[in-house]
């Protein structure tokens, strides 16, 4: 069903801070003091309409017009002070604060919804509009070559055993894991190109061979992704099967863009293990989600025959959302909670 923007739950909310809508405009010279009480609207979601109720005291059903066009919802409202009435009159004002003047306002409704899908109905200075539902137009999304749908996070598994696709240093930063001169800037909307390039300055061989192995680790030095918050630098290594980064540090921002595309982020307890570790190393975590909750990780290198401890230093809804699989994934799961959009 339509669900324009205008009736979305943030307007029960925040009714003045909506995009898509645009505050009464009100002539205030003319209005003076009484210009904040017109127009007050309340909206009501029916199952197949919206109920629209708005103030306008003082003003009578002539001076109220209402158009429906490009998908707006536009209400005006005009009042003068009756001149006959005025001429009529003798003597000097003492206190007048009757007003006149002209008010609006406009709301975005879909560009389905037709003047005749509307009725209005103005009593006692309320103005009680009925808005048919209607379905939205079904658009067609016309990509370019260069444009693919932005990869998506697998959600962790239990029990993970995977080689080591890359050994870095200290201080990697996210240009050297994405590039981000005029060469690579087109292929930001296409991951799977882009992604060729991962790592490209600093091991030209990485992404060929990620790939090969299907699923991998990082292990990085100090300040690992230190540099400029480039997501692409979070976001090609998990689409080259990346599924973890273990370091010894890892600079704040590139932490949340790892947690945000589904690659957790761990820190050695003992700096010394990342000595112990060589490219190509087939590590090993058992129980791994029950140990993510824990913020404390066992991971068992399988090649050299010796186990070493690994934390987790994230905030609880970042655990959430590494648990989810990715920022994503968690949105998704929160909207289905609450009912806005199905579970498919």
């Amino acid at each position: 069903m339509l669900m324009p923007s205008i009736f979305g739950e943030s307007l029960f909310d925040d009714f003045d801070n909506l995009m898509n809508f645009s505050f009464p405009d009100v002539d205030k010279t003319l209005y003076g003091k009484h210009a904040k009480n017109l127009m007050k609207t309340d909206v009501r979601e029916t199952e197949d309409a919206y109920e629209v109720d708005i103030d306008l005291p003082g003003f009578k059903k002539d001076e109220v017009t209402i158009t429906v066009e490009n998908g707006y919802l536009n209400i005006s409202a005009v009042k003068g002070l009756d001149k006959d009435e005025t001429d009529k009159k003798t003597g000097k004002y003492i206190r007048q604060e009757r007003y006149a003047g002209s008010c609006s306002r406009t709301f975005y409704v879909g560009e389905t919804v037709e003047p005749e899908d509307v009725s209005a109905k103005f009593e006692n200075g309320i103005l009680q509009l009925h808005i048919l539902k209607k379905e939205a137009k079904k658009v067609e999304i016309v990509r370019g070559p260069n444009i693919k749908f932005l990869p998506v996070p697998e959600v962790p598994v239990q029990h993970l055993k995977v080689p080591v696709s890359l050994k870095g240093g200290d201080n990697i930063s996210t240009d050297d894991i994405t590039p981000a001169s005029a060469e690579f800037s087109s292929m930001r909307s296409n991951i799977p190109l882009m992604s060729k390039y991962c790592y490209h300055r600093y091991d030209p061989e990485f992404s060929e061979r990620a790939r090969e192995m299907g699923s991998s680790i990082i292990i990085g030095g100090e300040n690992y992704g230190q540099g400029s918050s480039r997501e692409h630098a979070a976001i090609n290594p998990m689409y080259l099967g990346v599924k973890c980064v273990i370091a010894k540090s890892i600079a704040r921002i590139h932490k949340g863009n790892l947690v945000n595309h589904g690659i957790v982020p761990m820190l050695f307890e003992d700096p010394a293990d990342y000595e112990k570790i060589d490219l190509r190393d087939e590590l090993e975590i058992e129980n791994f989600l029950d140990q993510i909750q824990a913020r404390e990780v066992e991971v068992k290198d399988v090649t050299k025959g010796f186990t070493f401890k690994v934390k987790l230093d994230l905030t609880d809804n970042e655990l959430e959302v590494v648990l989810c699989g990715g920022q994503l994934r968690y949105l998704k799961r929160e909207l289905v909670k609450q009912g806005v959009i199905d579970k498919e």
